[in-house]
Protein backbone atom coordinates (compact mmCIF):
# COMPACT_ATOMS: atom_id res chain seq x y z
CA UNK A 1 0.00 0.00 0.00
CA UNK A 2 3.16 2.22 0.54
CA UNK A 3 3.40 2.31 -3.63
CA UNK A 4 -0.13 3.19 -3.47
CA UNK A 5 -0.09 5.83 -1.31
CA UNK A 6 3.21 7.64 -2.65
CA UNK A 7 1.89 7.31 -6.36
CA UNK A 8 -1.56 8.95 -5.13
CA UNK A 9 0.55 11.68 -3.47
CA UNK A 10 2.92 12.06 -7.03
CA UNK A 11 -0.39 12.74 -8.28
CA UNK A 12 -2.05 15.17 -6.13
CA UNK A 13 1.09 17.51 -6.25
CA UNK A 14 0.87 17.11 -10.12
CA UNK A 15 -2.95 17.89 -9.51
CA UNK A 16 -2.57 20.96 -7.42
CA UNK A 17 0.12 22.35 -9.62
CA UNK A 18 -1.51 22.21 -12.90
CA UNK A 19 -4.65 23.81 -11.02
CA UNK A 20 -2.79 26.37 -9.53
CA UNK A 21 -1.38 27.29 -12.94
CA UNK A 22 -4.09 27.62 -14.45
CA UNK A 23 -5.82 29.69 -11.78
CA UNK A 24 -2.77 32.45 -11.87
CA UNK A 25 -2.36 32.20 -15.77
CA UNK A 26 -6.31 31.63 -17.27
CA UNK A 27 -9.18 34.03 -17.46
CA UNK A 28 -7.33 36.94 -16.85
CA UNK A 29 -6.35 38.98 -13.99
CA UNK A 30 -5.94 37.86 -10.20
CA UNK A 31 -9.20 38.77 -8.30
CA UNK A 32 -10.61 38.17 -4.87
CA UNK A 33 -12.69 34.70 -6.15
CA UNK A 34 -9.22 33.21 -7.36
CA UNK A 35 -6.85 34.11 -4.73
CA UNK A 36 -8.38 31.71 -2.24
CA UNK A 37 -8.26 28.96 -5.18
CA UNK A 38 -4.30 29.96 -5.43
CA UNK A 39 -3.79 29.94 -1.36
CA UNK A 40 -5.97 26.18 -1.49
CA UNK A 41 -3.71 25.03 -4.01
CA UNK A 42 -0.76 26.17 -2.71
CA UNK A 43 -1.95 24.13 0.78
CA UNK A 44 -2.37 20.99 -0.74
CA UNK A 45 0.82 20.80 -3.00
CA UNK A 46 2.60 21.56 0.32
CA UNK A 47 0.43 18.79 1.95
CA UNK A 48 0.87 15.84 -0.61
CA UNK A 49 4.82 17.06 -0.44
CA UNK A 50 5.29 16.55 2.78
CA UNK A 51 3.36 13.14 2.49
CA UNK A 52 6.14 12.18 0.11
CA UNK A 53 9.16 13.42 2.01
CA UNK A 54 7.69 11.43 5.26
CA UNK A 55 7.42 8.36 3.06
CA UNK A 56 11.13 8.70 1.26
CA UNK A 57 12.83 9.83 5.02
CA UNK A 58 13.78 13.01 4.09
CA UNK A 59 13.30 14.78 7.46
CA UNK A 60 15.51 18.06 6.74
CA UNK A 61 12.91 18.89 4.28
CA UNK A 62 9.98 17.76 5.87
CA UNK A 63 10.91 20.06 9.03
CA UNK A 64 10.96 23.13 6.19
CA UNK A 65 7.19 21.54 4.39
CA UNK A 66 5.95 21.50 8.49
CA UNK A 67 5.91 24.96 8.85
CA UNK A 68 5.17 25.87 5.26
CA UNK A 69 1.94 23.59 5.86
CA UNK A 70 0.86 24.81 9.35
CA UNK A 71 1.42 28.26 8.02
CA UNK A 72 -1.21 27.60 5.29
CA UNK A 73 -3.38 25.10 6.95
CA UNK A 74 -4.04 28.24 10.16
CA UNK A 75 -4.46 30.28 7.30
CA UNK A 76 -6.78 28.81 5.27
CA UNK A 77 -10.26 29.52 7.40
CA UNK A 78 -9.85 33.27 7.95
CA UNK A 79 -8.45 33.34 4.13
CA UNK A 80 -12.01 31.41 3.56
CA UNK A 81 -13.77 34.06 5.73
CA UNK A 82 -12.28 37.04 3.96
CA UNK A 83 -13.39 35.27 0.29
CA UNK A 84 -17.01 35.51 2.26
CA UNK A 85 -16.69 39.02 3.32
CA UNK A 86 -15.16 40.24 0.06
CA UNK A 87 -18.06 38.25 -1.98
CA UNK A 88 -20.57 40.09 -0.09
CA UNK A 89 -18.86 43.38 -0.54
CA UNK A 90 -20.09 45.47 -3.05
CA UNK A 91 -16.88 47.73 -3.69
CA UNK A 92 -14.35 46.96 -5.92
CA UNK A 93 -11.91 47.68 -2.94
CA UNK A 94 -10.55 44.44 -1.40
CA UNK A 95 -11.42 44.41 2.28
CA UNK A 96 -8.59 42.96 4.94
CA UNK A 97 -9.49 42.42 8.68
CA UNK A 98 -5.79 42.03 9.83
CA UNK A 99 -6.83 40.50 13.39
CA UNK A 100 -8.32 36.87 11.71
CA UNK A 101 -4.46 36.63 10.85
CA UNK A 102 -2.98 37.22 13.95
CA UNK A 103 -3.72 33.76 15.30
CA UNK A 104 -1.88 31.57 11.85
CA UNK A 105 1.32 34.44 12.70
CA UNK A 106 1.15 33.15 16.27
CA UNK A 107 1.15 29.77 15.94
CA UNK A 108 4.38 30.00 12.98
CA UNK A 109 6.53 31.58 15.88
CA UNK A 110 5.01 28.95 18.08
CA UNK A 111 5.91 25.90 15.44
CA UNK A 112 9.63 27.68 15.06
CA UNK A 113 10.21 27.69 19.19
CA UNK A 114 8.64 23.88 18.81
CA UNK A 115 11.35 23.35 16.28
CA UNK A 116 14.19 25.19 17.94
CA UNK A 117 13.37 23.05 21.50
CA UNK A 118 12.42 19.56 20.13
CA UNK A 119 15.28 17.14 19.27
CA UNK A 120 15.27 15.90 15.75
CA UNK A 121 13.91 12.85 16.69
CA UNK A 122 11.11 14.43 18.58
CA UNK A 123 10.67 16.50 15.43
CA UNK A 124 9.99 13.36 13.29
CA UNK A 125 7.17 11.81 15.69
CA UNK A 126 5.73 14.82 15.80
CA UNK A 127 5.53 15.50 11.78
CA UNK A 128 5.04 11.61 11.02
CA UNK A 129 1.00 10.54 11.12
CA UNK A 130 -0.10 14.08 10.56
CA UNK A 131 0.26 15.63 13.38
CA UNK A 132 -1.88 13.24 15.18
CA UNK A 133 -1.66 12.15 19.04
CA UNK A 134 -0.03 8.47 18.88
CA UNK A 135 0.98 5.93 21.34
CA UNK A 136 4.15 5.65 19.80
CA UNK A 137 4.85 8.98 20.35
CA UNK A 138 6.45 10.78 23.34
CA UNK A 139 4.07 12.31 26.13
CA UNK A 140 5.36 15.93 25.15
CA UNK A 141 5.21 15.27 21.61
CA UNK A 142 1.50 14.21 22.09
CA UNK A 143 1.11 17.13 24.08
CA UNK A 144 2.34 19.37 21.55
CA UNK A 145 0.25 17.63 18.48
CA UNK A 146 -2.81 17.87 20.55
CA UNK A 147 -2.04 21.43 21.59
CA UNK A 148 -2.16 22.06 17.28
CA UNK A 149 -4.91 19.75 16.94
CA UNK A 150 -7.43 21.48 19.48
CA UNK A 151 -6.21 25.13 18.19
CA UNK A 152 -7.22 23.96 14.70
CA UNK A 153 -10.75 23.03 15.31
CA UNK A 154 -11.33 25.74 17.50
CA UNK A 155 -9.86 27.78 15.12
CA UNK A 156 -12.35 26.41 12.57
CA UNK A 157 -15.61 26.56 15.00
CA UNK A 158 -15.23 30.14 15.47
CA UNK A 159 -14.73 30.89 11.49
CA UNK A 160 -17.90 28.47 10.69
CA UNK A 161 -19.65 30.01 12.99
CA UNK A 162 -18.74 33.57 11.47
CA UNK A 163 -19.75 32.16 7.95
CA UNK A 164 -23.25 30.87 9.36
CA UNK A 165 -23.92 34.34 11.04
CA UNK A 166 -22.94 36.02 7.89
CA UNK A 167 -25.88 33.56 6.08
CA UNK A 168 -27.88 34.53 8.61
CA UNK A 169 -27.12 38.54 8.23
CA UNK A 170 -27.87 37.95 3.87
CA UNK A 171 -30.80 35.79 4.64
CA UNK A 172 -32.59 38.78 6.68
CA UNK A 173 -31.90 41.32 4.04
CA UNK A 174 -33.03 38.99 1.03
CA UNK A 175 -36.59 40.41 1.40
CA UNK A 176 -35.14 44.26 0.06
CA UNK A 177 -32.82 42.62 -2.76
CA UNK A 178 -33.07 39.59 -4.78
CA UNK A 179 -29.62 39.37 -5.71
CA UNK A 180 -28.69 38.06 -1.99
CA UNK A 181 -30.71 34.76 -2.65
CA UNK A 182 -27.90 33.10 -5.15
CA UNK A 183 -24.98 34.38 -2.54
CA UNK A 184 -27.43 32.98 0.45
CA UNK A 185 -27.47 29.51 -1.34
CA UNK A 186 -23.98 29.62 -2.60
CA UNK A 187 -22.55 30.56 1.36
CA UNK A 188 -24.53 27.80 2.54
CA UNK A 189 -22.85 25.83 -0.30
CA UNK A 190 -19.35 26.49 1.05
CA UNK A 191 -20.29 25.67 4.97
CA UNK A 192 -21.28 22.08 4.26
CA UNK A 193 -18.73 21.65 1.90
CA UNK A 194 -15.72 22.64 4.75
CA UNK A 195 -17.86 20.87 7.31
CA UNK A 196 -18.46 17.63 5.03
CA UNK A 197 -14.47 17.64 4.32
CA UNK A 198 -13.86 18.24 8.11
CA UNK A 199 -16.44 15.46 9.22
CA UNK A 200 -14.75 12.88 6.78
CA UNK A 201 -11.06 13.63 7.64
CA UNK A 202 -12.22 13.29 11.75
CA UNK A 203 -13.77 9.89 11.16
CA UNK A 204 -11.19 8.53 9.17
CA UNK A 205 -8.42 9.24 11.47
CA UNK A 206 -10.71 7.48 14.03
CA UNK A 207 -11.86 4.58 12.69
CA UNK A 208 -10.35 4.08 9.78
CA UNK A 209 -7.09 1.76 10.09
CA UNK A 210 -5.86 2.51 6.37
CA UNK A 211 -5.74 6.21 7.70
CA UNK A 212 -3.34 6.88 5.13
CA UNK A 213 -5.10 5.34 2.19
CA UNK A 214 -8.10 6.58 3.10
CA UNK A 215 -6.71 10.12 3.45
CA UNK A 216 -4.74 10.75 0.40
CA UNK A 217 -7.81 9.84 -1.60
CA UNK A 218 -10.50 11.73 0.08
CA UNK A 219 -7.72 14.44 -0.27
CA UNK A 220 -7.20 13.86 -4.04
CA UNK A 221 -11.13 14.22 -4.32
CA UNK A 222 -11.32 17.34 -2.85
CA UNK A 223 -8.50 19.16 -4.80
CA UNK A 224 -10.15 17.83 -8.14
CA UNK A 225 -13.72 19.31 -6.76
CA UNK A 226 -11.75 22.55 -5.66
CA UNK A 227 -10.28 23.15 -8.97
CA UNK A 228 -13.34 22.78 -10.98
CA UNK A 229 -15.34 24.71 -8.31
CA UNK A 230 -12.72 27.63 -8.73
CA UNK A 231 -12.38 27.21 -12.89
CA UNK A 232 -16.03 26.94 -12.84
CA UNK A 233 -16.66 30.16 -10.14
CA UNK A 234 -17.37 33.14 -11.68
CA UNK A 235 -19.59 30.73 -14.48
CA UNK A 236 -21.56 29.20 -11.33
CA UNK A 237 -22.32 32.33 -9.49
CA UNK A 238 -23.24 33.98 -12.81
CA UNK A 239 -25.69 31.17 -13.32
CA UNK A 240 -27.12 30.79 -9.79
CA UNK A 241 -27.61 35.07 -9.81
CA UNK A 242 -29.57 34.65 -13.57
CA UNK A 243 -31.22 31.61 -12.27
CA UNK A 244 -32.16 33.83 -9.34
CA UNK A 245 -33.29 36.99 -11.31
CA UNK A 246 -35.08 35.66 -14.12
CA UNK A 247 -37.37 33.68 -12.42
CA UNK A 248 -38.35 36.31 -10.03
CA UNK A 249 -42.45 36.36 -9.83
CA UNK A 250 -42.55 40.20 -9.68
CA UNK A 251 -39.49 41.18 -11.90
CA UNK A 252 -39.95 43.76 -14.24
CA UNK A 253 -37.49 42.70 -17.23
CA UNK A 254 -38.43 39.66 -19.40
CA UNK A 255 -36.10 36.91 -19.83
CA UNK A 256 -34.21 37.47 -23.21
CA UNK A 257 -35.49 35.88 -25.82
CA UNK A 258 -34.15 32.36 -27.21
CA UNK A 259 -31.56 32.16 -24.86
CA UNK A 260 -31.17 29.94 -21.75
CA UNK A 261 -29.14 30.65 -18.46
CA UNK A 262 -26.71 28.49 -18.83
CA UNK A 263 -25.69 30.18 -22.65
CA UNK A 264 -26.45 33.83 -21.02
CA UNK A 265 -24.00 32.68 -18.28
CA UNK A 266 -21.09 32.20 -21.09
CA UNK A 267 -21.59 35.02 -22.77
CA UNK A 268 -21.78 37.04 -19.54
CA UNK A 269 -18.34 35.18 -17.94
CA UNK A 270 -16.55 35.79 -21.69
CA UNK A 271 -17.61 39.29 -22.13
CA UNK A 272 -14.94 40.87 -20.06
CA UNK A 273 -12.27 38.63 -22.05
CA UNK A 274 -13.40 39.67 -26.05
CA UNK A 275 -13.35 43.86 -24.54
CA UNK A 276 -10.35 43.46 -22.88
CA UNK A 277 -8.76 40.74 -25.50
CA UNK A 278 -9.58 43.07 -28.58
CA UNK A 279 -9.60 46.77 -26.67
CA UNK A 280 -13.08 47.02 -28.06
CA UNK A 281 -13.42 50.06 -25.42
CA UNK A 282 -10.41 51.95 -27.13
CA UNK A 283 -12.50 52.75 -29.88
CA UNK A 284 -14.61 55.91 -28.92
CA UNK A 285 -17.37 55.40 -31.26
CA UNK A 286 -17.80 51.64 -29.44
CA UNK A 287 -21.52 51.37 -29.38
CA UNK A 288 -23.37 48.61 -27.96
CA UNK A 289 -24.83 46.90 -31.64
CA UNK A 290 -21.38 46.76 -32.61
CA UNK A 291 -20.61 44.84 -29.26
CA UNK A 292 -23.57 42.54 -29.71
CA UNK A 293 -22.44 41.30 -33.42
CA UNK A 294 -19.33 40.27 -32.39
CA UNK A 295 -21.13 37.96 -29.61
CA UNK A 296 -23.66 37.06 -32.00
CA UNK A 297 -27.11 37.77 -29.85
CA UNK A 298 -29.66 40.55 -30.77
CA UNK A 299 -28.84 44.36 -29.08
CA UNK A 300 -31.44 44.63 -26.89
CA UNK A 301 -30.92 41.20 -24.92
CA UNK A 302 -27.30 42.20 -24.58
CA UNK A 303 -28.62 45.27 -23.19
CA UNK A 304 -31.07 43.76 -20.83
CA UNK A 305 -27.91 41.02 -19.81
CA UNK A 306 -26.05 44.39 -19.07
CA UNK A 307 -28.49 46.34 -17.10
CA UNK A 308 -29.59 42.68 -14.87
CA UNK A 309 -26.09 41.65 -14.29
CA UNK A 310 -23.80 44.74 -14.33
CA UNK A 311 -26.36 46.67 -12.91
CA UNK A 312 -25.05 49.71 -15.31
CA UNK A 313 -25.91 50.90 -18.69
CA UNK A 314 -23.64 50.04 -21.70
CA UNK A 315 -21.88 53.35 -21.74
CA UNK A 316 -21.14 53.06 -18.26
CA UNK A 317 -20.20 49.69 -18.58
CA UNK A 318 -17.60 50.62 -21.47
CA UNK A 319 -16.38 53.34 -19.69
CA UNK A 320 -15.39 51.42 -16.49
CA UNK A 321 -12.66 49.32 -18.87
CA UNK A 322 -11.47 52.92 -20.28
CA UNK A 323 -10.88 53.84 -16.82
CA UNK A 324 -9.01 51.33 -15.72
CA UNK A 325 -7.12 51.33 -18.57
CA UNK A 326 -6.41 55.01 -18.16
CA UNK A 327 -4.69 54.11 -14.00
CA UNK A 328 -2.73 51.19 -15.73
CA UNK A 329 -0.53 53.50 -18.10
CA UNK A 330 -0.93 55.99 -15.41
CA UNK A 331 0.51 53.57 -12.97
CA UNK A 332 3.04 52.26 -16.06
CA UNK A 333 4.41 55.68 -17.07
CA UNK A 334 3.98 57.78 -13.76
CA UNK A 335 5.68 61.00 -14.80
CA UNK A 336 5.99 60.47 -18.35
CA UNK A 337 2.21 60.08 -18.67
CA UNK A 338 0.71 62.47 -20.88
CA UNK A 339 -2.59 63.40 -19.47
CA UNK A 340 -3.52 65.96 -22.08
CA UNK A 341 -3.42 62.91 -24.28
CA UNK A 342 -4.82 60.73 -22.76
CA UNK A 343 -8.36 60.59 -23.06
CA UNK A 344 -8.03 60.14 -26.91
CA UNK A 345 -5.97 56.85 -25.90
CA UNK A 346 -8.31 55.24 -23.35
CA UNK A 347 -11.23 55.71 -25.96
CA UNK A 348 -12.62 58.93 -24.27
CA UNK A 349 -13.72 61.91 -27.79
CA UNK A 350 -13.05 64.73 -24.91
CA UNK A 351 -11.21 65.58 -22.17
CA UNK A 352 -13.94 67.00 -20.25
CA UNK A 353 -15.71 64.11 -20.47
CA UNK A 354 -12.57 62.03 -19.43
CA UNK A 355 -11.93 63.82 -16.15
CA UNK A 356 -15.72 63.87 -15.60
CA UNK A 357 -16.32 60.09 -15.20
CA UNK A 358 -12.86 59.67 -14.11
CA UNK A 359 -13.00 61.36 -10.94
CA UNK A 360 -16.39 59.83 -10.73
CA UNK A 361 -15.01 56.62 -10.45
CA UNK A 362 -12.25 56.92 -8.72
CA UNK A 363 -13.44 60.02 -6.88
CA UNK A 364 -9.98 62.02 -7.49
CA UNK A 365 -9.32 63.47 -10.77
CA UNK A 366 -6.66 62.30 -13.53
CA UNK A 367 -4.19 64.91 -12.40
CA UNK A 368 -4.51 63.81 -8.88
CA UNK A 369 -3.90 59.99 -9.80
CA UNK A 370 -0.97 61.22 -10.92
CA UNK A 371 0.13 62.66 -8.29
CA UNK A 372 -0.51 59.90 -6.02
CA UNK A 373 1.42 57.22 -8.22
CA UNK A 374 4.56 59.37 -7.97
CA UNK A 375 4.55 59.80 -4.30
Amino acid sequence: MTNFVQISNYFGIAISLIFLLMFLFINGKINKSKFIGIIGMAFFAVSFSLNVLIILNRWNLTNVFAFIYLTLLFSLYPLIYHYILNLLNKKNKIIIEKNKFIFPILLLFLSLITHHYLDSSWLTAFITNDFMVSETKSHTVNYISLFFIISYYLQGGYFIHRFIRSQQQLNSKSSATGTSHYLQRWIKYIISGIMLFETTYIALSLFFTRYSEANVVVSLLFVIFLGIIGIKHNEILLEMKLSNGFHKKNSIRKRPSNIDSKEIANILSNMDKIILEEKFFLDPGLKLKNLARKIHIPEKDLSILINDYFKKNFTTYINDFRIEEAKKIIRQEKENCKLDTLYATVGFFSRSTFNRVFKSTTQITPREYLKKINQ
